[in-house]
């Protein structure tokens, strides 16, 4: 009798044991398969397809940043633009990895590279700068080096975004002053001269703030919710623009349309560095590539 109880309860084990693992590689493959798919779906075309397996992704702990990764190669723009902005805002306020740094080295340089993932690439390593009181690392040299060569670039949207990336880096990319000067001397850029004045402090302000104010006397058709960028990198000169404000308050008076933006540049030089200038805006700031 007992070796008949004690048959039936190992088969009555075995069976919920069976049973038990049975309904865990259920579950795992289901798990599986939706992890999957919601992975193909974010280089869906649908946009509302992208967010909702985005958002299912994060739900269940996945590190969304390997499979965007990918998806700024796509053929398609839409899908490049979804996976640019979404790594942008990822590392917006998060450290950037030194593997994934190194990536955007690779990309920034990569000219066979679509344009949305190099620009995403060029907005990020700024971030590296901009987000922290940044001292020279191993990491920052070899960002450095790649935007030296990036920012001698024939293609002119290139060298923008490699010499904004050059001026967040401040005195830290002073190795990077031949490059910008042999460039700042060609074509009197203002990207350039504003990343000049960043990265050599008191150097070349009586050069490149000239240049600025006529870029600003150029301006044409106002964006009403983003500052130009020659009003912008005035404004980061702070008090080092002083000498720009006669000239800047004859443009205000001159250029009413743009009088706006023009009163909230002369309120950031003016500004007390204990109380900050409201409506301060920033060329690219937070936007992603555009």
């Amino acid at each position: 009798m007992q070796a008949k109880i004690r048959k039936w309860a190992v088969v009555v084990v075995t069976t919920a044991l069976v049973a038990a693992i049975g309904f865990s590689l259920t579950v795992s493959i289901r798990d599986a398969w939706k992890l999957n798919r919601h992975v193909r779906q974010l280089g869906s075309p649908i946009e509302s397809d992208r967010d909702d397996s985005l958002r299912a992704l994060e739900d269940l702990g996945v590190d969304v940043t390997i499979h965007l990764l990918p998806l700024l190669a796509s053929s398609d723009s839409t899908v490049r633009e979804f996976a640019a902005c979404e790594l942008y805002e990822i590392y917006y306020y998060a450290d950037v990895p030194d593997a994934v740094v190194r990536d955007l080295i690779k990309m920034v340089l990569d000219e066979r590279a679509h344009e949305d993932a190099r620009k995403w690439a060029f907005d990020t390593l700024t971030r590296v700068a901009e987000r922290s009181e940044v001292t020279e690392t191993d990491s920052h040299e070899a960002v450095v080096a790649a935007l030296r060569t990036a920012v001698q670039s024939e293609t002119e949207w290139v060298v923008v975004y490699a010499a904004s990336a050059l001026r967040a880096f401040g005195p830290i990319a002073k190795s990077a002053e031949p490059d910008l000067l042999r460039i700042w001397e060609d074509s009197s850029s203002i990207d350039v001269g504003a990343a000049l004045c960043s990265i050599c402090p008191g150097k070349y302000e009586a050069t490149v703030i000239p240049a600025l104010l006529d870029a600003v006397d150029a301006l044409d058709v106002p964006d009403l919710f983003e500052r130009p960028a020659p009003l912008c990198y005035l404004e980061q000169l702070g008090p080092r623009a002083v000498g720009a404000i006669p000239r800047l308050e004859r443009l205000a008076h001159s250029k009413p349309n743009w009088a706006y933006h023009i009163h909230g540049t002369l309120e950031v030089i003016q500004a007390k560095p204990d109380q900050p200038a409201n409506n301060r805006m920033h060329r690219n700031g937070g936007s992603g590539p555009n």
